[in-house]
């Protein structure tokens, strides 16, 4: 297959999706946006076989939510002509970042002076800008004529949250843990 076209044609993308200053953040001090310090991302790649499309798209979010998902996921599918079964949509899980929850922001509207989780207007322009630099996407895709992959051992690399303790509890370490006998 070296050199030879493979039906495969990818294009990447990336869209700024940073919200307004105000707007609430996951697990921080203050607990709103005050200043930005790097833009936040929609970052993916767009992929197509000849017989249909697919894309992959990452936010530098800390979680999209319910109907905050399905919103996103339901603009790039329109955007690529596909079905939402072929679109992807995860975030990175920083937790210095949004976490959009429409649902639960229509449901705490109904609340006396409810506090606001998803700026709504926001959501649906980053969706729609989202929507154009996918639909860009696919207006230039480059054949792929190669597929590679990588495999090494990973050693050191903590990720169980579950931690065995002598007297067969289980312990619990969050990512900033400082408890010696966690760590």
């Amino acid at each position: 297959m070296r050199g030879r076209t493979t039906g495969l044609s990818a294009a990447h993308f990336s869209c700024d999706v940073t919200p307004p200053i105000g707007s609430p953040l996951e697990e921080c001090d203050p607990p709103v946006a005050t200043s930005v310090d790097l833009p936040l991302l929609a970052k993916g790649v767009a992929l197509a076989d000849g017989k249909t499309r697919y894309v992959l798209c990452s936010f530098d979010y800390c979680e999209l939510r319910n109907g905050a998902h399905d919103l996103f996921r339901r603009k790039i599918a329109d955007a690529a002509q596909v079905n939402e079964l072929h679109v992807a949509v995860h975030c990175v899980h920083q937790h210095d970042a949004p976490v959009y929850d429409v649902d639960a922001e229509k449901l705490m509207d109904l609340a006396e002076s409810p506090p606001h989780i998803a700026d709504l207007p926001f959501l649906e322009a980053a969706s729609d800008r989202v929507a154009g630099a996918v639909r860009a996407a696919f207006e230039n895709p480059r054949p792929l004529t190669h597929v590679g992959y990588g495999k090494a051992k990973v050693e050191k690399f903590a990720s169980n949250r579950r931690v065995p303790m002598p007297d067969g509890a289980i312990g619990v370490r969050y990512s900033s843990c400082t408890d010696p006998v966690l760590v």
